[in-house]
């Protein structure tokens, strides 16, 4: 009997003994629950045999490093005051009061184990500290949902965790720290409510960088505890974007119709060809465009181009004193973003027409021979035609001239047969001494006419007649519609036919429209009566009745027989 009464004294010495040691060592201890991982939670401690609650009240960032440490790690990223979901039950400590410097918990100043205000730590109330401890890779970012590695909406690791950071805020100071974090130069633009929104919470919102930090996360911002759920809704884009710098930004390119030298831009940013809106589209900004291509410059821009680009515009509203050597160094509206006069499925793109070599030169076109006809001028290496409205003989005497006679006899408006397309010049308002058509006062630009005076499908074409018998001694060249040679010698025959072999191959004028009308509209003869002009170095002058007459008149003829 007395050996079990001393068995079991022995047996309750040792329980004793083991729940206390027991209570000394687990007294203090705290862990994270009801969070996503190991690193982040809300905050409970060890008294009394129980795990009870820590309440918020002065919770802050020194005491979540000291209870990030005691459970070994580095320190916190992180607090919070009321972590959701709330625990159950009473409040092992209130009112913690840690330096930051403790190893423990249970070494900071509080109010005491088991020891709290009902008023502020409320058993049904969410009244829990919590904590974010730091974990590898915290603070690294990424861009999501861009076309690109270099665009997209920025989320940022905390905890192990990728969140979204919040557009409150944002701004392109901010961009530029997240791009160069990501190895890229810096940002050309920061984007709020980028689309595709993220989903989830928010790590990070109201960033307030400086832009000398290495990381978006060195920048100053509110705790995620704090975020306002106004305006950084999870379930809304409410997201932060950016356009980070790569190799080849801005590089321009025309999309050609009629010619390489013309036709929409397209400028590029982050591996993409995107549309420029015609929005505030000038000359001053076209010619900033053709020199960034290696033009000279622009003979004009367009406006409404047609057939229109598709999808997005990157840039809107440019303004270019004209002075610049690239478009990006002129003044235009945030990259990559929308505006009203913009529309993607609208002709809101802006075009160019850049100069090269033999531009502004004219041709006659549809006349009988190189002294007469339409008249044509080349811009981007495109011939257009010239509208006859206020078409007069001083506009006649400089293409004239331009050409290499001396003179006009007459100008034509309607010239008939009439051309095909669009015109280039119109209004021309010479006063009849000038170079060139292209010097000539106007009120319209390169390419602007009203279509109430030149219908493309009318015959409103300028035409002029000059006169052969004035050939400037110093006449060049013309850059012209290169004339067709004929096969046979041209030639002057007073016969009674009064054939007059044209420059056209078969060409030729017959005389039942009388002997002046017909050798005075055959290029190189005239009526062999008063003599004939022989314009080309290669014809010859022939008449069987009146050869002395007819080739003394003309000064490369030769005497036949």
């Amino acid at each position: 009997m007395m050996n079990t009464f001393l068995w079991s004294k022995n047996f309750l010495l040792s329980f004793i003994f083991l729940c206390k040691t027991s209570l000394a060592q687990d007294q203090g201890a705290v862990r994270l629950q009801d969070g996503p991982n190991s690193y982040e939670g809300r905050v409970e401690a060890f008294y009394n045999g129980k795990w009870l609650r820590v309440c918020y009240r002065k919770w802050d960032m020194n005491d979540a490093n000291v209870v990030c440490r005691q459970l070994g790690f580095s320190g916190a990223t992180s607090y919070y005051q009321g972590f959701t979901p709330r625990g159950g039950g009473a409040f092992a400590l209130n009112n913690v009061n840690c330096r930051g410097k403790e190893s423990s918990i249970s070494d900071c100043s509080h109010d005491g184990w088991g020891k709290y205000n009902t008023y502020y730590c409320g058993v049904n109330s969410n009244s829990d500290a919590g904590v974010v401890c730091v974990a590898e890779d915290d603070g690294k970012i990424r861009l999501v949902d861009g076309a690109t590695n270099s665009t997209g909406r920025v989320e940022i690791m905390f905890a192990k965790q990728w969140g979204r950071v919040c557009d409150k805020g944002w701004a392109n100071v901010d961009g530029n720290v997240a791009c160069k974090q990501l190895g890229f130069s810096g940002a050309w633009a920061a984007y709020t409510g980028w689309s595709q929104r993220g989903s989830g919470f928010f790590w990070l919102s109201d960033v307030n960088c400086h832009g000398k930090e290495s990381k978006l996360a060195g920048c100053s911002h509110p705790r995620p505890a704090d975020i306002s759920s106004s305006y950084c809704q999870t379930s809304r884009n409410d997201d932060a974007g950016v356009l980070c710098k790569v190799d080849g930004d801005g590089a321009l390119r025309i999309v050609p119709i009629g010619s390489k030298h013309q036709g929409r831009v397209e400028v590029f940013f982050s591996g993409n060809w995107r549309r420029v809106c015609d929005y505030q589209w000038d000359l001053n900004d076209a010619h900033v465009v053709c020199r960034q291509l290696g033009y000279k410059g622009a003979w004009r821009y367009g406006a409404g181009w047609t057939p229109r680009g598709s999808g997005s515009y990157y840039l809107h509203g440019v303004n270019c004193n004209g002075k610049e050597s690239k478009l990006l160094d002129c003044y235009y509206n945030k990259i990559w973003t929308s505006h009203s006069n913009c529309r993607v499925s609208s002709n809101d793109d802006a075009a160019v027409t850049c100069k090269i070599d033999g531009d502004a030169a004219i041709r006659l076109v549809d006349g009988n021979g190189n002294y007469s006809g339409r008249v044509e001028i080349r811009y981007g290496g495109i011939w257009r035609r010239v509208c006859d409205r206020d078409w007069d003989i001083n506009d006649a005497q400089v293409v004239c001239r331009q050409l290499g006679f001396g003179a006009a006899k007459s100008a034509h408006k309607g010239w008939s047969p009439r051309g095909s397309g669009s015109y280039w010049l119109t209004r021309l308002n010479c006063i009849g001494n000038e170079a060139t058509l292209n010097s000539c006062n106007r009120p319209n630009t390169i390419g602007s006419s009203s279509t109430s005076y030149c219908h493309s499908d009318g015959g409103d074409d300028a035409g002029v007649v000059c006169d052969p018998s004035t050939v400037s001694p110093t006449r060049p060249s013309p850059v012209t519609q290169p004339p067709v040679v004929p096969s046979t010698k041209l030639q002057c025959k007073d016969t009674d036919a009064i054939l007059c072999n044209a420059v056209k191959i078969g060409g030729h004028c017959n005389s039942s429209y009388g002997k002046k009308h017909c050798c005075e509209s055959c290029p190189g003869c005239r009526d062999v009566s008063t003599g004939c002009v022989q314009v080309k170095q290669h014809g010859l002058c022939e008449s069987s009745s009146m050869k002395k007459v007819c080739c003394k008149t003309c000064s490369q003829g030769s005497l036949i027989g």
